[in-house]
């Protein structure tokens, strides 16, 4: 079946009406130009110019009127019978444009009502919610329907940080392989698809009247492979992307592109994703390059009919690009010179520059230039003025002959009258990291060894051998080969848990130690042992019990002395034996 040779579009179309707070704006006001932009993922905007101004009186009356102001609604509607609307939002600004060989002009930016989620930066938390039920609470938050498709994926949580709801809005949907599409004044997400029937054909030689298109083979791989860290298995899990459903125009296969280039797999590793958000985000970059494989605009006379989203049919130009495309974006120019002509783009829905440089951009509160990345410190001070606990610090690449700025100390547990309180010494090396990127706002987040300041341990492949040692020499040492814990002064004061030997040993520097093992307890001294107690000293012994000395034992009881054997009680000596007492009874 031959291709259409005219557009379905009655002459009665191409008038256009624009109505401003629901009333047309009357025709004493001559409309001199109009623009019109619909694309996936950017607000839809709306350039009116109209002449104003006349230089005997000095008076702009359009300008001076309240039709225009800032926050005005504004309709763009074609045809007359049953009209098309084109564009609708609210005026942003009001520009007057005079120039010495044209008339003066006042320029009216209007945008669509979505304009207000792009203007604000903020951060939010969303709880067990899908990417389709974000999306929708960001436009309902902002007084604003949308229709969503289905996103598979539930989030324990999502952060939004510092960027606007439009962009965290498009950049989820992209994440499912959706479009984020303004439809004249609807709002919608949704799965490429130009499988549907085409809304109109344009015929090269009949209907076409520019056409710019090109297939990219950069961009196609044959398989694009998600990559991610799996804490609780430690191991990288590999997801491969799914075949989209999307064909594009044309007779050129994406395999052929893609082995043009030798582009077998594309890899997009990430540090830590679940299973299937990371398989939901191979798929759509799988999706976005067969979007982009053919790419470009065609213009016809005004079409009001087509919207981003729907399907338009290229025909007569070739068989590298004849077919089907799904329209991404619209663009409507009105003059009286060239009349009113629709370009209709296909394709062009790769990474958005502009978006992904506010997304890193920094926030607009920074009163210095950020500083990125870490850096390197020498500790000045550990006496804080403000008793806020920080330590100074020089940065020998910011300001080496600076006395340094105060930075706060990352510490592995701090609170309230709790926590590790290990300061570095003036001199130490540190890392230092900002709060916000502010270079004030610095932060010790550890300390540094090398050649010059070495470790008081030699570092091993096996790392059996772990040590904490204080400045004075003070030194707590675990193996793990042997499983011994020491604690050590610098004197050689020592206290030993060793699970090896099934030992615990305490010993001082003059000798004296205590020794508990499967033996039992052991205590040496290389003096005298002296016990006290306040109260009752027991010595309760499981089985026999030997009191010897290499002299003389002698045993005093300020009061009443008793010695008892239940089963019989002997008393020797090979030498005298005395038995004294005011009384002696014997039986």
């Amino acid at each position: 079946m031959p291709a259409p040779r005219t557009l379905p579009i009655a002459a009665a179309h191409r008038e256009f009406t624009i109505k401003v707070n629901g009333s047309p704006v009357p025709r004493t006001h001559q409309l001199l130009s109009a623009s019109l932009s619909s694309s996936a993922g950017h607000i839809a905007w709306a350039r009116l110019a109209w002449r104003d101004g006349d230089a005997a009186s000095g008076a702009f009356a359009l300008a001076d009127d309240a039709l225009f102001a800032p926050g005005a609604e504004v309709e763009i509607l074609a045809g007359a019978d049953t009209p098309d609307r084109l564009f609708k939002g609210i005026v942003v600004s009001q520009q007057l444009r005079i120039r010495e060989s044209s008339t003066p002009q006042l320029i009216i930016e209007c945008r669509h009502a979505a304009t207000r989620m792009s203007l604000r930066r903020h951060s939010a938390t969303y709880l067990e919610m899908s990417d389709a039920d974000v999306i929708g609470k960001l436009f309902a938050d902002a007084g604003l329907s949308i229709t969503t498709a289905t996103t598979s994926v539930t989030h324990p949580h999502l952060v939004q940080y510092d960027c606007t709801d439009w962009d965290f809005a498009v950049t989820r949907a992209e994440a499912n392989g959706q479009l984020l599409l303004t439809r004249a004044e609807a709002l919608e997400t949704r799965v490429p698809d130009a499988s549907g029937a085409p809304v109109a054909t344009l015929q090269f030689g009949a209907t076409l009247l520019e056409f710019d298109a090109r297939v990219d083979a950069r961009e196609q791989t044959r398989a694009v492979q998600a990559l991610t860290w799996n804490a609780a298995d430690q191991a990288v899990h590999s997801l491969d992307a799914s075949p989209p459903a999307f064909t594009a125009p044309g007779n050129q296969s994406t395999d052929s592109l893609a082995d043009a280039l030798g582009v077998d797999n594309l890899a997009l590793p990430h540090v830590m994703l679940p299973d299937a958000e990371a398989s939901a985000a191979a798929d759509a970059r799988l999706l976005r390059a067969r979007l982009d494989q053919v790419s470009g605009r065609a213009a016809c006379l005004g079409l009001g009919q087509v919207l981003p989203g729907d399907v338009v049919e290229l025909a007569g130009v070739g068989g590298r690009f004849n077919g089907r495309v799904l329209v991404t974006g619209v663009r409507h120019e009105m003059d009286a010179t060239q009349g009113w002509r629709t370009h209709l783009q296909f394709g062009g829905v790769g990474e958005d520059p502009a978006r992904r440089q506010r997304l890193e951009a920094r926030r607009t509160t920074s009163l210095l230039p950020p500083v990125h990345g870490l850096q390197v410190g020498v500790v000045s001070d550990n006496e804080d003025p403000q008793g806020e606990f920080r330590v100074r610090i020089r940065l020998p690449l910011v300001d080496p002959d600076s006395d340094g700025v105060w930075a706060r100390v990352a510490a592995a547990d701090a609170g309230d009258n709790r926590g590790v309180m290990i300061r570095p010494e003036i001199g130490d090396e540190v890392v230092v990291g900002f709060f916000d990127d502010d270079p004030r706002a610095a932060v010790i987040l550890g300390m540094l060894h090398s050649s010059a300041k070495p470790a008081p341990l030699t570092p091993s492949n096996d790392n059996h051998e772990k040590v904490f040692r204080s400045r004075s020499g003070i030194r707590i040492h675990m193996d793990d080969d042997k499983v011994v814990l020491t604690l050590t002064t610098p004197a050689e004061q020592q206290i030993v848990f060793d699970d090896d030997k099934g030992e615990v040993l305490l010993k001082d520097k003059n000798g004296n130690s205590l020794r508990m093992d499967s033996s039992g307890i052991t205590i040496e001294c290389c003096d005298t042992l002296s016990v006290k107690t306040k109260g009752t000293t027991r010595l309760d012994v499981g089985s026999n019990a030997e009191l010897k000395s290499a002299t003389g034992i002698e045993i005093k009881a300020g009061t009443r002395l008793a010695l008892e054997g239940s089963a019989g009680t002997e008393l020797s000596s090979p030498a005298v034996t005395q038995v004294k007492g005011s009384l002696v009874q014997i039986n």
